[in-house]
């Protein structure tokens, strides 16, 4: 899980050339250009290219804020486990932030923050893409 004391943090035990948030550890400011975008570039991937993150995002975008067993329910083939590890993550670069709704019986409920709205044009870029070149 990601430590995020500053915004779209980086894991402290990520590997060193291997960035996980939107804004990698390093100082953008004092990096050349190329090597910013391209820093940028490899952290955006980090985030939304694990396997089952543009498809959570993708359900909170159609379908709106969602309890867990409604998420597990609406996305085939993920486990409860690897759903809440993937929430953990995505909470932690603050893509999806968790509400309770209520105490007793203990919910919560998933949305997508302001910068998960906005991978809206990316997730349906790559659905595009997919139907394009994978066939599926």
């Amino acid at each position: 899980m990601c430590n995020c004391d500053t915004p779209m943090s980086v894991e402290a035990n990520s590997f060193a050339d291997e960035p996980t948030g939107l804004a990698d550890a390093i100082d953008l400011a004092k990096t050349p250009s190329r090597e910013r975008e391209e820093n940028l570039l490899t952290g955006m991937s980090a985030v939304i290219g694990r396997k089952w993150h543009p498809v959570i995002v993708r359900q909170l975008l159609e379908g709106g804020p969602s309890g867990f067993s409604e998420l597990k329910e609406q996305i085939d083939g993920i486990s409860g486990k690897v759903l809440s590890e993937n929430l953990k993550d995505l909470e932690g670069h603050q893509i999806v932030e968790r509400r309770t709704v209520s105490t007793r019986p203990h919910r919560v409920e998933y949305s997508l923050t302001e910068p998960g709205r906005e991978l809206e044009p990316m997730i349906t870029a790559m659905r595009e893409w997919g139907r394009e070149y994978l066939h599926t």
